[in-house]
């Protein structure tokens, strides 16, 4: 048939809606145009195959498939369904490359059942070369075991001499499928794209490169875990170790086209920036619903220049949401404009086409991606100074903090005084001498800042040392001025208490309530210091001091007519506090809304103190199990923080943090491990690594790792919260007795029962001291006690821990369902082991599923 230019745009217009379609569908929908044409049907089918054939032999080099077998053995050689490998039965095939087969199976003997991916080296395609790479995948696997990599588990060779290793078997959907068919949002993409970047960031820790990364070797699970697979072309970065191992030596070069990068096209040496680069391919597929180059229909030449010399267009402008991210996007002008700027910048970075002017390291590529879940200026970004002045925080460490917090306090204190100077109009000599007094502390102030100066203290004077230095000043220098130096010392406390330096605080605020005791025209002053203090004492857990000081506060302003609304709310919103530590969330959230509808009525409904106070409120519902309640009062508590703080203000962090903890609660884990990992950035950018927010914010992450079964991450993160004893985290904090917590259920689950009852003793110790007796969480301690007693046999030992746990936390009021069902499942699993099945179901009724 001769070929017109007319003829050849059928043709080629018909090869064109036929060559992405899977194999299946092709034949189908190609008889289906051809219109019973069988001679055209026959140019556009040996169109298809060259194109197959070509990529075949690019993708795979000929010494390649010469040696796996492939030209010299057209049969796929004997099933091995239904014989026995080891001690593995094998029931089908998954898989078969030039590498191997891969085949699915069960442990056959009667130790235990496993299911397990089992690889081996086919009869028929056992050239050395062939066999040599195949153990060099398995010494590779050996070194690598991480959470999101799957895992190596046994190794072997056959009846005849075949090699084979046995693998984790990973049930799950290629990443692009499992977005497609979730219609994942945006920051589920994100979030499920940081578990594959660590699990590389891992390999690459272990001088592994993995060479191949693509959607079909990254599987996500039912429950959100990435799993990375096939290491079959992966590098060692060692040359001693690798020996004459690589396959690409000689020209060869093993590779996916669409996931390739220049290096791999152009056959250079291939660094860890190769596997930055495949991400970047998978990341801007996930976003963009379509790979950065369409080369399934192109010649080789024109993909090879594709892939080495142009550049993509931002995923911004070729995503469609019905390509893409649909389920959150709205519109596409609206995703388009999400991914406009930061994202196409992260995604463009990590896609350049010179190796070195990547990302330096995969986790650099993902902290980009957590600082722009976080709302943080990401490194991609250009540097320009609107850009920077948008993305502004405080990133400074203590000593600028401090400052500000110094400031913030001032200026607090002149807006209270204005505040207090118009309600008091009409006692204009009274407001004429706070006008006075608040001069006398900014002069104060404005002095203590000027000893800070290099040039008088020296370059390395540190804010603790000024702020002792201000102290002792304000008693020589002020002892005549009783009222104005309860103002300075106020600040200094405030300061203190920002800096987490508690004892410093405490003693600060009990001289400024002294001074006020004495003044007979300062009882609203008195009250605010009073609740100053009794925050401290909740801050380190000192419960009774903490109630006197405010019950106290709250007293003096509730009889006084002229309080105003805001010092109200605020000694209100200290109460709930209290009343939460003190096991009564139910009376905390009914002092939180009272709270929140003073601050609302005196401020709207976008204040800095509103948004305290709906986060006070939901912490109360969350605690009473009203996650459906809470999360919304945070979400909007966190809008507000955002607008008024700034997106990495500490405040912000908080909200992030209690998100966090709300995202465990539902079990979606990977949700709450990105929004604790951005909480946790912030607040150690900005406090440092000790300070109690950080510890608080850590011991959550630790114990949201554990309900995740991470319990090796799990116990890690709750004793890098114990290490913090006795110095940011109080012997009588909540936090440590938590974190001993987590540590303890941790290392029970992992098999070391004796270490872990160890941990949980000291805990429940710890709570009955400084916790009233009957305390919910002194029952929460028992039942984890008895279990782990339970599960080391001694079952008359932990039936009156799990039983009176139960009866305890049934009657305490407010307690969350879900920690009522937990101390059920732990007495059902009691009564199963110990052979009492007619106990066990009649806890069963009134329990979750153990």
């Amino acid at each position: 048939m001769s070929m017109t230019p007319k003829r050849w745009r059928v043709v080629k217009g018909l090869f064109d809606q036929v060559v992405d379609l899977p194999l299946d569908e092709r034949n189908a929908r190609l008889a289906e145009l051809a219109f019973g044409d069988a001679d055209l049907r026959m140019e556009v089918e040996s169109l298809l195959a060259a194109l197959s054939a070509e990529q075949d032999r690019f993708e795979r080099p000929a010494a390649l498939k010469l040696a796996s077998g492939d030209y010299l053995h057209g049969s796929p050689g004997p099933s091995m369904v239904g014989r026995r490998v080891g001690t593995y039965l094998i029931t089908r095939e998954i898989g078969r490359g030039g590498m191997g087969a891969v085949y699915e199976a069960h442990r056959a003997d009667d130790h235990f059942q496993k299911r397990v991916a089992i690889k081996m080296v086919p009869i028929g395609r056992d050239t050395e070369l062939i066999l040599r790479r195949f153990r060099y995948e398995r010494q590779i696997l050996a070194r690598l075991e991480h959470r999101n990599i799957a895992v190596l588990l046994d190794g072997g060779v056959t009846e005849e001499g075949q090699p084979f290793f046995a693998m984790e078997y990973v049930e799950g959907r290629p990443i692009d499928a499992y977005c497609a068919e979730r219609r994942l949002s945006l920051r589920g993409r994100l979030q499920l794209f940081r578990q594959v970047a660590g699990a590389v960031q891992y390999a690459h820790q272990n001088l592994v490169v993995h060479r191949d990364i693509k959607p079909s070797n990254i599987l996500v699970t039912g429950d959100g875990t990435v799993k990375l697979l096939d290491f079959g072309i992966a590098k060692l970065l060692r040359p001693d170790e690798e020996d004459e191992l690589s396959l690409t030596q000689g020209g060869q070069v093993p590779l996916t086209t669409a996931y390739a990068s220049p290096e791999q096209i152009r056959a250079e040496a291939v660094t860890t920036a190769t596997d930055i680069y495949s991400l970047g391919v998978v990341l801007y597929e996930l976003l963009a619903g379509r790979p950065p180059f369409p080369i399934s229909s192109a010649p080789l030449p024109v993909v090879r220049r594709r892939i080495c010399e142009e550049a993509p267009l931002p995923p911004s402008q070729v995503v469609t949401t019905e390509t893409a991210i649909s389920s959150d996007a709205g519109t596409t002008r609206r995703l388009q404009r999400t991914l406009a700027g930061e994202l196409d910048n992260i995604v463009l970075m990590a896609l350049r086409k010179e190796a070195e002017r990547r990302y330096p390291s995969v986790e650099q590529f993902s902290e980009d991606i957590l600082r722009y879940l976080a709302g943080l200026p990401v490194q991609a970004q250009p540097d320009s100074f609107g850009y920077r002045s948008r993305k502004f925080l405080v990133r400074n460490r203590v000593t600028v903090t401090a400052g500000v917090l110094v400031l913030v306090s001032l200026v607090g204190g002149l807006v209270a005084t204005a505040w207090e100077a118009r309600v008091a109009r009409h006692h204009e000599a009274a407001a004429a001498a706070e006008a006075a007094r608040a001069r006398e502390v900014l002069t104060f102030i404005e002095q203590t800042f000027r000893a800070a100066d290099p040039r008088e203290s020296g370059r390395d004077v540190r804010v603790v040392d000024v702020l002792a230095r201000a102290r002792d000043r304000a008693g020589r220098e002020l002892a005549g001025q009783p009222e104005v130096k309860a103002g300075v010392l106020l600040a200094i406390a405030r300061t203190y208490l920002g800096l987490g330096l508690y004892a410093e605080a405490d003693s600060v605020l009990t001289e400024v309530v002294a001074l006020w005791r004495g003044i007979p025209t300062g009882r609203a002053k008195l009250a605010e210091a009073l609740n100053d203090l009794g925050q401290v004492h909740l801050m380190t857990y000192d419960i009774g001091p903490a109630e006197r000081s405010i019950k106290e506060a709250l007293a003096i302003r509730r009889a006084d007519p002229a309080t105003p609304p805001g010092d109200l709310a605020a000694s209100l919103s200290t109460l709930g506090e209290l009343l939460l530590e003190q096991g009564d969330p139910a009376g905390a959230a009914g002092a939180a809304r009272e709270a929140l509808g003073l601050r609302r009525r005196a401020l709207g409904d976008t204040a800095n103190d509103v948004a305290n106070s709906l986060h006070n409120l939901a912490v109360a519902l969350g605690t009473q199990g009203k996650t459906g309640e809470a999360e919304p009062l945070h979400r909007e508590a966190l809008a507000i923080l955002r607008r008024l703080r700034g997106p990495s203000h500490p405040d912000v962090a908080i909200e992030l943090g209690a998100l966090a903890y709300l995202a465990g609660e539902r079990h979606d884990y990977p949700g709450a491990d990105t929004l604790y990992t951005a909480a946790l950035a912030m607040k150690r950018e900005t406090f440092g690594a000790e300070h109690p927010e950080v510890a608080s914010t850590a011991y959550g992450y630790a114990a949201m790792l554990f309900d995740w079964g991470r319990y090796e991450q799990a116990a890690a993160g709750a004793r890098a919260v114990i290490a913090l004893r006795g110095r940011s985290v109080p012997e009588t904090s909540g936090i440590l007795s938590a974190a001993l917590s987590v540590e303890g259920r941790s290392l029970v689950a992992l098999g070391h029962g004796a270490a872990g009852e160890a941990r949980l003793r000291e805990s429940l110790t710890l709570r009955r001291k400084t916790l009233p007796a009957g305390h919910w969480l002194i029952a929460t301690a028992e039942s984890t006690l008895g279990e782990a007693v339970a599960l080391q046999g001694r079952f008359t030992e932990a039936e009156p821990l799990l039983a009176e746990s139960y009866e305890h936390l049934t009657k305490s009021g407010g307690v969350s369902p879900a920690r009522i069902d937990e101390a059920a499942a732990r007495l059902v699993r009691l009564y199963e082991m110990s052979g009492r099945p007619a106990l066990a179901d009649r806890y069963r009724k009134t329990s979750a599923p153990p």
